[in-house]
């Protein structure tokens, strides 16, 4: 079976899924009215509700260590920095900070409309310039950052992760992002067109025709997991080598049946985070990507993991593995970071 085969290498998370199974809810730690500071970024706090603000001096106190909610996400503060890639009292706070969580981040159509807009503007050449606004303003770092989690994860097919860059806060308020105009962003943007397209002849050719929509997403998964093969070289990593070669590991699966099922309309999203072992521990380096899906009509989500379904299960005659399992199923072996729709 694939599904020990996921072992893309960033960090080390090596503790007892029971550390998070049977977590309670996050203590959120109040603290007194005033505006705090944490690793050069301002905060104040009014009634028990803290929210970033745009300072030039940061003047105000380092806030004190613990967990707290700012702005609807949850964070941790240790020495006045926040906690990224390590565990605090059974949580796991992420590369962007916040607490792991089934919680989904959606952006509005207008953020991806103005990133294909400078995805044309970087293929015409980017009229001179060394970076491309994507003219959307983020309300936080959070968010922002985030969106660039977004981009690389969901909407770019390319191994070549494309180069973006930031600047401080507008006079606006809002946080923005730029395209970097250069020879691999350019090289990244060709695959995915040419990725797209690919994806769009499979779906004319395989899935359009087929009647009702579980019949739709059963052929989707199904052609993801006979078609590709995992790469236990890891050197291709997104839906474009997997779509060429037929090699990829799980962020290309995840991708590949995130994009079909986009193109057959039907409620998808594409969720990072580790796996657990079959003991309940995670091991070393066990970062892991799979789907969610809302059907028309259902409230529940059904979680589909195509890297771990063998390719030979239909020859062999045995049933669905990882396909629309309920959350308690689904998350005794998957820890989710973050969601994208």
């Amino acid at each position: 079976m694939k599904m020990n085969s996921c072992r893309r290498c960033l960090s080390c998370l090596a503790v007892m899924a029971a550390a998070y199974l049977g977590m309670s809810p996050i203590e959120v730690r109040a603290l007194e009215d005033g505006v705090y500071n944490v690793k050069g970024r301002s905060f104040v706090s009014q009634d028990d509700v803290l929210t970033e603000v745009a300072r030039q001096d940061h003047s105000g106190a380092v806030m004190p260590d613990g967990a707290y909610e700012i702005d609807g996400n949850d964070y941790y503060v240790e020495g006045g920095q926040f906690l990224s890639r390590q565990f605090r009292n059974g949580v796991y706070y992420t590369s962007v900070e916040i607490a792991a969580s089934n919680r989904l981040y959606e952006f509005p159509e207008e953020a991806d409309q103005r990133f294909w807009e400078a995805v044309k503007e970087l293929e015409k050449g980017g009229n001179g310039r060394t970076a491309i606004p994507i003219e959307y303003g983020f309300s936080d770092e959070t968010e922002r950052l985030l969106y660039t989690k977004r981009i690389n994860y969901v909407l770019n097919l390319s191994d070549i992760f494309l180069g973006l860059s930031m600047s401080g806060r507008g006079t606006d308020g809002s946080y923005r992002l730029y395209l970097q105009n250069s020879e691999e962003n350019r090289a990244a943007v060709k695959e995915i067109r040419e990725g797209s397209e690919l994806l769009t002849r499979i779906y004319e050719e395989q899935i359009k025709g087929i009647e009702g929509e579980r019949e739709r997403l059963e052929a989707i998964y199904d052609w993801v997991v006979c078609n590709l093969e995992y790469d236990d070289t890891l050197k291709n990593i997104r839906g474009y080598k997997g779509l060429t070669e037929g090699k990829t590991v799980c962020g290309g699966y995840a991708q590949i049946f995130y994009w079909l099922c986009e193109m057959a309309g039907i409620d998808v999203e594409y969720v990072y985070g580790a796996r657990c072992n079959l003991d309940g521990s995670f091991g070393d380096n066990d970062y892991h990507a799979w789907n969610r899906v809302r059907l028309a009509g259902t409230e529940e989500y059904g979680y589909c993991d195509a890297t771990w379904e063998p390719g030979d299960r239909a020859e062999r005659g045995m049933p669905r593995q990882y396909f629309m399992r309920n959350l308690a199923e689904f998350e005794r072996q998957h820890l989710a970071f973050w969601t994208f729709g």
